[in-house]
């Protein structure tokens, strides 16, 4: 293979080509300068070692396409196995060019499958939790603090002594006698 011969920068330079040569000189860092890039792209698009190593790069790539099935491949794969088609029979057509309804008796096992593998390829399972609000990630920080530190330090004492205060009160208060119970008549 031609990329074997190749130094790094130049093997970037292949990997980093989509038809434009200014720009897979730039991503493989042949020049710091627009015009640089642009000149170095030109000249190694003259070279046959280069074009040579692009052109076999296209091959795979266009070879790892074909073996790849896409998003929409694999969706409809699934679809065909989970409403019991056989993915590798053609259907049959009636008079009119309708497809006839065929039945394999695909295992319910693979279609259950199937339908799970569907539904997660259009995030049916996905719990969708509405996060959105105007309060900042700053607001609830300083939010936090606000409560305290808006408040002086005399204000808190104030508070302080009124809490105590209280509390003695409550404790110097006699407690009433419940140890006889009272009758209910005298309560009504």
């Amino acid at each position: 293979m031609s990329m074997d011969k190749l130094s790094p920068k130049h093997r970037v330079f292949v990997e980093a080509f989509a038809g434009d040569p200014t720009e897979a000189a730039r991503i493989a860092d042949l020049s710091t300068t627009e015009i640089g890039a642009k000149r170095i792209g030109k000249e190694l698009m003259k070279e046959p070692l280069i074009i040579q190593a692009i052109q076999e790069r296209s091959k795979y790539v266009e070879k790892v396409k074909k073996t790849i099935a896409t998003r929409e491949e694999r969706q409809e794969l699934w679809s065909q196995l989970m409403f019991n088609e056989d993915p590798h029979v053609k259907p049959e057509t009636d008079a009119n060019g309708l497809p006839i309804k065929q039945s394999p008796n695909i295992a319910l096992a693979i279609r259950l499958k199937a339908s799970e593998l569907l539904g997660k390829s259009e995030a049916d399972f996905v719990e969708k939790i509405d996060m959105t609000s105007k309060v900042t990630l700053t607001d609830i920080i300083l939010g936090s603090y606000a409560k305290e530190s808006d408040r002086s330090i005399e204000d808190i004492e104030a508070e302080y002594k009124l809490i105590r205060s209280q509390e003695k009160r409550r404790l110097q208060e006699p407690e009433d006698d419940l140890t006889e119970t009272p009758n209910l008549d005298d309560l009504i």
